[in-house]
């Protein structure tokens, strides 16, 4: 134990600098990269902000995640100059950061090699994105460089901290842990001062303005998830009664934002969390109140009700008529007819998108998804990936439901949160995934798969004290 905890000294003023690298940073590059436009002088100074930043990086890693975290948690703001063009291309802000954070984490992983010893989590995974890569190349379309990117962003964030937290698990933890508390205060403080200076406006489908509440809603999921994990096993005394406010007021942001599944999910997990891991007929329960819940407000609220249904949804033969899909109905019918014309292999990475651009007019093909992953699975991959894409990440649920019921059999905290916080995200992930394009949405999955990591770590940490007694 003497090691774990000198690093939980020794690490108080390094967590400082972490957190003064990783905010001061995040300005500095979002500034830079928001301004940045066809012309060259703007663009030119966001990569040397890019080029300071990795620097400082390559230095601080974990200054490094919290960056990444703080970027997620800003990803919905919407900036004048979103759009660049690059050559003949037209990319986006959020588009151009997560390629340089896949490629600084795959310098990291390069960099720390010898600390990336613990990969069995994340096998079925890395067999998926060899399916990616492979189906791509056999049916290459340029369309699929995003799903690669979006498919294997998740998986070196998981990889690299599950390594290199290993031997700092209280540094990480903190710095993680702190920087999702902190986010959801830091999404209060923004929807304030952009209510405020009349930059967004209340309607009845919720929140409008520059704050887009669909990716923000399921952000939030991820720091409800770290919150509460966090309210059950504390860092240390003082910070349950952050996390507990935290939790609710991240899912009452959800709330807020007026985003169905989202909504939805947040009750679950707030269900979930309080389960013995031990007792799996406790995660039913909690899953049935979680219903009756979501059942009863729907029912009862107005505002909600109107959310989910179309007028005159009187009878609940009316409803079930009535039930407003967002236009997803009509894309979900034409890419599984689509799907069906190569069922096994699929039609390549990319694809989906281009039936459904196709279909929605008004929509541009870099927001043409079919708003279900599975589905558009399916369409590029076949049957052959929708089995994959399930085994990597329903393996992550059973890992995770594993590692933290032998944490509270072990009595370990550090376990018990970081299994958690995983396991409800990945939970939140894969109910979210349904009606929405969760695994291309890396604000959502990266911090996911961080949590996933810290609780590999912690195992890995665990483990070596039991062998070393």
């Amino acid at each position: 134990m003497t090691s774990h905890v000198q690093s939980a000294h020794t690490g108080g003023t390094s967590l400082a600098r972490v957190y003064a690298f990783g905010i001061g940073l995040c300005l500095l590059v979002s500034i830079g990269l928001s301004f940045a436009s066809s012309s060259l002088l703007p663009f030119v100074a966001a990569l040397v902000a890019l080029g300071i930043a990795a620097g400082v990086f390559l230095a601080r890693p974990t200054a490094f995640l919290v960056f990444v975290l703080l970027g997620s948690a800003i990803s919905g703001l919407k900036t004048p100059f979103d759009l660049l063009r690059v050559g003949s291309t037209d990319m986006t802000v959020s588009g151009l950061r997560w390629i340089f954070v896949a490629g600084f984490l795959a310098v990291l992983i390069v960099i720390h090699l010898k600390e990336m010893r613990q990969i069995r989590p994340y096998l079925p995974m890395t067999l998926f994105i060899a399916a990616v890569l492979l189906r791509w190349t056999t049916a290459y379309h340029s369309e699929g460089l995003k799903d690669v990117l979006f498919y294997t962003l998740p998986w070196l964030c998981g990889f690299f901290v599950a390594g290199y937290a290993a031997r700092r698990v209280d540094v990480v933890s903190r710095a993680v842990g702190g920087t999702m508390i902190g986010s959801v205060a830091l999404l209060f403080a923004l929807y304030v001062v952009l209510f405020a200076t009349g930059n967004e406006q209340m309607t009845l489908e919720g929140p409008y303005g520059v704050l887009a509440p669909r990716g923000t809603s399921l952000f939030l999921l991820t720091a409800l998830a770290a919150s509460l994990a966090i309210w059950r096993a504390p860092i240390s005394p003082r910070w349950r009664g952050v996390s507990r406010a935290s939790a609710l007021l991240a899912l009452g942001l959800i709330a807020f934002t007026m985003s169905r599944t989202a909504a939805v999910v947040g009750i679950l997990l707030l269900a979930v969390h309080r389960v013995n891991p031990n007792k799996r007929r406790q995660l039913l329960v909690g899953g049935v109140m979680a219903v009756i819940i979501c059942a009863l407000l729907i029912a009862y609220v107005p505002a909600i009700h109107q959310r989910f249904f179309f007028d005159g949804a009187g009878s609940l033969s009316d409803s079930f008529t009535s039930l407003n899909t967002m236009g997803r109905a009509e894309r979900w019918s034409y890419v599984w007819d689509s799907a069906l014309e190569q069922p096994l292999l699929g039609w390549g990475p990319g694809n989906a998108r281009i039936v459904v651009a196709d279909v929605a007019i008004s929509a541009p093909r870099d927001a043409a998804h079919p708003h279900n992953e599975y589905l558009q699975a399916f369409h590029d991959l076949g049957a052959v990936g929708v089995v994959l894409l399930m085994l990597a990440w329903f393996s992550l649920v059973h890992y995770h439901w594993r590692g933290w019921r032998d944490g509270v059999n072990a009595g370990s905290a550090d376990s018990v949160r970081w299994n958690l916080a995983a396991f409800l995200a990945v939970i939140a992930v894969l109910l979210t995934s349904i009606t929405d394009n969760t695994l291309h949405y890396a604000f959502v999955v990266v911090p996911t798969l961080a949590f996933s990591g810290l609780a590999v770590a912690h195992d890995r940490f665990r483990q070596s004290e039991t062998n070393s007694r």
